[in-house]
């Protein structure tokens, strides 16, 4: 229920599909290496930290101004995670695989994305404020809003090249990072106006 305090959920072998979060709750949630789980949904305000780990979910919902940690690490299926504005926080994810992948305006969190695949796209909305590292992620292309003035580094460990991020694209008005050098895949990067970064 709404406003939970100081929470721990253990739902590791749990046999539950949809788990649903309300608002302004303060939560610690472990469901690693659950394989019943399909949807996790979490309203505005959310505090805590989410582990998903080696679980089933396939749809993940994250309400406005979040400050949480979310892990995923080798997911069991792929899975479309949506987080809204203002979010911050540690958001890892290694080797898995990933539909879709959206995250609001005003986000300042770190983001790591290890050996991932899933060919989709990666938004990132305005004002994007955060870190971004994309090591060896196989998606079609990320996009950042305008008024970005994070820092975005995109490598690629994989020697034959073949697998891995094709283009960037950033909004109007930039004035952040962003360091391809490690890259070997990018093919294109269109950057918007008035661009100091």
């Amino acid at each position: 229920p709404k406003r939970t305090v100081n929470c721990s959920l253990v739902l590791n072998r749990c046999k539950i599909k949809n788990l649903y979060i309300s608002k302004r709750s303060n939560v610690t949630v472990d469901l690693r290496d659950n394989p019943f789980i399909e949807t996790v949904t979490v309203e505005e305000g959310f505090i805590g930290a989410l582990n998903l780990s080696r679980s089933a979910v396939t749809d993940i919902q994250i309400g406005d101004n979040s400050r949480c940690n979310i892990a995923m690490n080798y997911s069991a299926k792929c899975f479309d995670l949506h987080i809204g504005d203002v979010y911050s926080g540690v958001l890892d994810i290694r080797d898995s695989c990933f539909h879709n992948l959206k995250i609001g305006y005003y986000c300042y969190a770190n983001i790591k994305l290890s050996e991932n695949w899933g060919q989709k796209n990666i938004v990132i909305g305005d004002s994007f404020r955060g870190n971004m590292i994309l090591d060896s992620v196989y998606a079609k292309n990320i996009s950042v809003g305008s008024d970005c003035r994070g820092k975005i580094f995109i490598k690629n460990k994989a020697r034959d090249g073949k697998k891995g991020i094709s283009r960037v694209n950033l909004g109007d008005d930039f004035g952040g990072e962003l360091d391809v050098t490690s890259s070997r895949t990018v093919e294109r990067v269109e950057i918007g106006r008035n661009a100091a970064g």
